[in-house]
């Protein structure tokens, strides 16, 4: 069952998938009769984001073990049980173990989410620079001037004209705009 958990975070990852898969297993390995995932979201408030089953009792014995990321929680996976008593050691260790799985789960999606914002605003820049470094060959050729120059020209235009540097660039390199 570890082993599945941990091809899911693998193979073309899906966040929710892998929680809902991981409430399940909850409930085939514990001997309860139901799970749910419980985040933490900005404004540190418990959300419900997986559950194995929709329907949840409301006279269930509830244990609740914390994901946690170092010291910070970050959720929870409740367990259900209509049988009253607590989860037995072996349980409690298994449970938790899972809770950590969602917990790395987690952590893997923020890190994936943030590794593509990144990489998205770098390939932004150097799109843009590319874009500024056109527009300024362009100027220099049609002002018969050099690159320095032309750059000069080109940033004073956009701070005359209250315009992103870049925004300038690409119109002139589209033909939309014109300095000369």
């Amino acid at each position: 069952m570890f082993i599945e958990l941990a091809d899911t975070l693998v193979d073309d990852f899906d966040l929710l998938d892998f929680l809902h898969v991981l409430t399940e297993r909850c409930v085939q390995l514990l001997g309860v009769d139901a799970a749910g995932l419980l985040l933490i979201d900005e404004a540190g408030v418990p959300q419900l984001v997986a559950a194995s089953s929709e329907f949840l009792q409301l006279e269930s014995v509830l244990h609740t073990l914390p994901m946690r990321l170092r010291t910070d929680v970050i959720g929870a996976l409740n367990l259900f049980g209509t049988a009253p008593g607590p989860l037995g050691p072996e349980q409690l260790r298994m449970g938790q173990a899972l809770a950590d799985i969602a917990t790395v789960g987690l952590i893997q999606q923020r890190a994936i989410h943030r590794g593509e914002v990144l990489g998205e605003q770098l390939q932004a820049a150097l799109n843009n620079q590319m874009v500024i470094e056109q527009a300024t060959g362009l100027l220099a050729e049609r002002l018969q001037v050099g690159v320095a120059e032309a750059f000069e020209t080109l940033l004073a235009a956009a701070r005359h004209r209250d315009r992103h540097l870049s925004d300038l660039a690409r119109a002139l390199v589209e033909g939309t705009e014109d300095l000369t």
